[in-house]
């Protein structure tokens, strides 16, 4: 699995990025964090269906529940990201980067230094 290739998929709900046709976030990341062999939660549809309707206080009282956090980024750490009116999005730490899905641009890497003030986790 080489993220790399990720970049520039379409956002869509429950899509899987390894497919190569579109990626929701939270199947990217479990991706990423399977490969690396790092804990998480099963993937859980709940989560899916809260976001698709857009019932983002509970979806964060799930991540809260789920999550410790963390002094600062370290490799594999996850974040939560508000996109607005789009809600909330999970993205992950790698190769000194955030890999995201924007609801409109779709997948991304950006430095850290573009996005200072995030708080970042691990899974508990």
């Amino acid at each position: 699995m080489d993220w790399k290739h990720w970049i520039g998929l379409p956002h869509e709900f429950g899509a899987d990025p390894e497919d190569g046709k579109a990626a929701d976030c939270l199947v990217m990341v479990w991706r990423i964090l399977d490969k690396a062999g790092i804990y998480h939660p099963s993937m859980d549809a709940q989560w899916l269906q809260l976001a698709k309707q857009k019932r983002w206080p509970e979806l964060e009282q799930l991540w809260r529940d789920g999550t410790v956090e963390l002094d600062g980024p370290q490799q594999h750490a996850v974040t939560l990201i508000r996109n607005g009116p789009a809600g909330l999005g999970v993205s992950i730490v790698v190769d000194d980067g955030l890999l995201l899905v924007h609801h409109r641009r779709g997948v991304r890497w950006v430095p850290l230094s573009y996005m200072p003030s995030l708080r970042f986790y691990r899974f508990h």
